[in-house]
């Protein structure tokens, strides 16, 4: 089929009556709301009762150190966007570079992807995705997406609309637009195939529900995440839906004094004041655990939230929690295979060894080496890769 101007299919989508199918456009899809399948994750007790003492949960750990350049200067800037593959880390850096930056899986620097707006060159990056599928690095600026071979060479550009995030499928990928970014004012996930062609063949998911209750307002709701099948992402506070054959529908439902029937700002407002809790956009799911990150504004804390999926039970931490433990400091990356990935922006020079002490259990003494010598002033991050025990025992 030929590829269709987007702005034209949702002028057809606005005209049409939801609830019918278009000639021609017949995959218009709603999403599937929880039912008997979809797995219950209970967090409220947790999220009361905090631990403090997060390295008990750590099985091994190890930290990667970046490297900077010959004056020992940092390379990388401020970390709007991290990813880590078993050969490479790739970073979003808006501040310094204005590019996308890549590091070989040890910390030895790769290349940066030139700044520009020629062929391969990259200019307001906004998203950056690896395609594990075909081992390519896909980077969404000014309504482009450029693709690289993993190592960063340029292989191609596609145009794209206007997009919040992108999910590589084996067949295809799926693109997230929020309701002001399109002239449907609707949340749509549109999948393309693998030149994101958008064309009376794909499928469109409108998410009416979505539109008239808290996500109308509140943008931040731009997450599609993915452990291998199905595909996840976070339409809402308290259900995680998965894409699979073609269907969304919830595989999670978060049960937890949530914020997600408020209706207006100041009702959201006022329901955190009085003790209930925000998504704060990390999801992260390994073979064992699942990971979510929540709010309090009445307590003024950030929780991270560890799920054993082998019998549901969860563990809250609180951060900052201990300032003398590595892990406060780190800022949440994602995950390379079973290890979840934290990056070390600085630490405090004046409690650096009682920081080392408390993570003795946790590093090698080559891991501990390169935490002494890290220079907050212009070094480079640090990145720390930790696995956590079989907490469903503890």
């Amino acid at each position: 089929m030929n590829k269709i101007p987007f702005f034209a299919l949702l002028l057809l989508f606005v005209s049409c009556d939801r609830g019918n199918k278009l000639d021609g456009y017949s995959h218009l899809n709603q999403f599937r709301e929880p039912d008997d399948s979809t797995i219950t994750l209970y967090l409220t007790k947790s999220l009361k009762n905090p631990i403090d003492n997060f390295g008990i949960f750590v099985d091994t750990a190890y930290v990667v150190a970046l490297q900077t350049t010959e004056n020992k200067e940092s390379i990388v800037g401020m970390i709007y966007e991290a990813i880590v593959t078993d050969k490479y880390i790739y970073i979003r850096d808006n501040y310094k570079t204005g590019s996308v930056i890549i590091f070989n899986s040890d910390g030895t620097f790769v290349k940066r992807i030139a700044t520009g707006r020629g062929p391969g060159e990259v200019n307001e990056v906004s998203k950056i995705v690896f395609n594990h599928y075909n081992n390519t690095l896909l980077v969404y600026n000014l309504n482009r997406i450029n693709q690289y071979s993993a190592d960063g060479s340029f292989i191609i550009a596609y145009d794209s609309p206007i997009i919040s995030d992108i999910v590589p499928l084996n067949d295809g990928y799926l693109l997230v637009q929020r309701e002001w970014q399109n002239i449907a004012n609707m949340n749509l996930v549109i999948k393309t195939d693998s030149t994101f062609a958008i064309n009376e063949d794909n499928h469109f998911f409108m998410t009416d529900k979505l539109v008239n209750n808290f996500a109308k307002f509140d943008s931040r709701y731009s997450g599609l995440y993915c452990y291998e099948q199905p595909y996840l992402f976070w339409p809402l506070h308290n259900i995680i839906y998965a894409f699979n054959d073609n269907i969304i529908k919830a595989k999670y439902q978060l049960d937890y004094p949530c914020v997600t029937n408020a209706k207006t700002y100041e009702e959201y407002k006022s329901k955190l004041d009085n003790g209930l809790y925000d998504y704060s956009g990390n999801y992260e799911e390994t073979s064992e655990f699942v990971f979510l990150q929540f709010s309090s504004s009445h307590e003024h804390k950030t929780y991270d939230i560890y799920i054993s999926k082998r019998n549901n039970q969860s563990y809250a931490i609180k951060l900052p929690s201990n300032r003398k433990s590595v892990y406060s400091y780190g800022q949440f990356i994602g995950k390379n295979n079973d290890f979840f990935v934290r990056c070390i922006v600085s630490l405090d020079s004046e409690i650096k060894q009682e920081i080392i002490d408390n993570s003795l259990l946790w590093f090698s003494e080559k891991s501990i080496e390169k935490i002494q010598q890290h220079n907050s002033d212009n070094d480079n991050p640090l990145f720390v890769f930790y696995r956590l025990k079989d907490i469903a025992n503890e």
